[in-house]
C-alpha cells in the first residue's frame, strides 16, 4: 500500500526567527516536524500539551507561523512547488492507531 507522505524529518532544538504581533521572537528548543516530501503539501507540525494550546504564547506563535506559510506558498506556487500548511496538534490527539490524515487534517489552521 502506497502512502502520500514520503519522508518525515523532525527539526529538534532549531532556532526559528520569525516575527509575531510582539515583534521578532527566536524560539530556542521548539520541536518542530516538516514532512518536505508529502504528494500534495509541506506541513509545518507543532505538538503542545492539550491544556496549552489556548496560551497566548502558542497563540501568537501559530500566528507567525501561518504568515511564515502563507508567504512560502506564494513563492512556492510561483515557482512550480507545494502550498505549505501550519498544524498545532494537542498531544491527546497522536495516538498509534490514527493515521497521518487522521491527526493532522483536523487541525491545519
Amino acid at each position: 500500500m502506497r502512502t502520500a507522505l514520503f519522508r518525515w524529518s523532525v527539526c529538534s532544538g532549531a532556532r526559528w526567527s520569525i516575527c509575531s504581533g510582539a515583534g521578532w521572537s527566536v524560539w530556542t528548543g521548539v520541536k518542530w516536524s516538516i514532512s518536505p516530501a508529502h504528494a500534495n503539501s509541506i506541513y509545518l507540525i507543532e505538538s503542545k500539551r492539550a491544556d496549552e494550546i489556548s496560551l497566548i504564547e502558542v497563540q501568537e506563535k501559530a500566528k507567525a507561523a501561518i504568515k511564515y506559510c502563507n508567504y512560502a506558498t506564494e513563492y512556492n506556487l510561483a515557482n512550480g512547488g507545494k502550498p505549505w500548511k501550519y498544524v498545532l496538534i494537542p498531544h491527546d490527539q497522536i495516538l498509534k492507531n490514527r493515521s497521518f490524515r487522521m491527526v493532522v487534517n483536523p487541525n491545519i489552521l
